[in-house]
């Protein structure tokens, strides 16, 4: 977690304490509560999978879904509405959730590869497809100066999605990398007519 405070809206998060205040008042919350929070904020308004954030909140266990869902109801009471009276932890509906702001001023870029389409093929194709998504979203993440997707959240946005607007949305990504097939080519480059 990070060592220093974290800022949004009225809050103020400092993980390394353990303590959320609102306008310097603290705020109740539990370890798993305060767990999930800090992956949320790390995200930096980016989505968040079930499966990453129940291994912040329960390392090394294996845990019902459900205990999750009351972790985010306990948040959601705690945090209350944002000033455009939506909560501020928004549900994304087969991949995670989403605290949308960026954690700095102006934020960081963020990004996710989307599943690369795959023409015919067979299962050992389907893998090394998701393997080259993988690498690409891992080599991406080493730029301190990116926010990127997790790699499961995206594989979970599905392949050629159709729009391309809402799939930004649901993660929380400005930018999407996205992989699809083009006109067929013979081998000097040029198309066929």
């Amino acid at each position: 977690m990070p060592a220093h405070a974290i800022s949004f809206g009225p809050f103020i998060f400092q993980a390394h304490a353990g303590l959320l205040l609102r306008d310097n008042q603290r705020v109740a919350l539990g370890r798993r509560s305060l767990a999930l929070l800090a992956a949320l904020l790390e995200a930096d308004g980016a989505s968040v999978g079930k499966d990453e954030l129940m291994d912040r909140a329960w390392p090394g266990m294996h845990v019902e879904e459900g205990n999750l869902t009351v972790q985010i109801a306990t948040l959601r009471k705690a945090l209350g509405n944002a000033p455009d009276g939506e909560p501020w932890i928004l549900t994304i509906p087969r991949v995670g959730y989403r605290l949308p702001v960026a954690r700095r001023e102006g934020g960081r870029p963020s990004v996710a590869v989307l599943p690369l389409a795959l023409l015919g093929g067979d299962a050992a194709d389907r893998v090394f497809v998701s393997g080259i998504v993988s690498d690409l979203t891992n080599a991406l993440a080493r730029f301190k100066s990116l926010a990127v997707v997790a790699h499961a959240t995206a594989a979970a946005l599905g392949a050629a999605p159709s729009d391309l607007r809402q799939v930004a949305r649901e993660p929380g990504a400005r930018y999407l990398l996205e992989g699809w097939p083009g006109p067929q080519r013979d081998r000097c480059g040029s198309t066929p007519s």
